[in-house]
C-alpha cells in the first residue's frame, strides 16, 4: 500500500506499507533504484523531495521528522538525520 508519494527530477520516492521506502529513476521503472526502511519508528505519513534533489524529508504519524539522502555513501549517509 502506498501512503505518500515525491516527485524530484527524474527520482521518485514512495513511502509504503511497514515503513518501507522505494525510490525509483523515472527513466528506469522496472524495479526501485534504492529499497529502504524508514529510519523512524513509526508508519510514514508524508515524504517530500529536497528542492535540490539531494535526498528527501520524511515524517511518521507521531510527528518525528527524518533527513534522508539518496547517494549511498557512508560520507554522504553521516548527514543523515532522525
Amino acid at each position: 500500500r502506498v501512503y505518500t508519494m515525491s516527485l524530484s527530477n527524474n527520482r521518485l520516492v514512495i513511502g509504503t506499507a511497514q515503513r518501507h521506502v522505494h525510490i525509483y529513476d523515472l527513466r528506469r521503472m522496472g524495479e526501485p533504484e534504492q529499497r529502504r526502511e524508514s529510519s523512524l519508528k513509526y508508519q510514514t505519513r508524508c515524504i517530500r523531495c529536497f528542492p535540490d534533489g539531494t535526498g528527501y524529508a520524511l515524517s511518521s504519524i507521531e510527528g518525528r521528522v527524518a533527513m534522508e539522502y539518496f547517494d549511498p555513501s557512508p560520507d554522504i549517509q553521516a548527514k543523515k538525520y532522525a
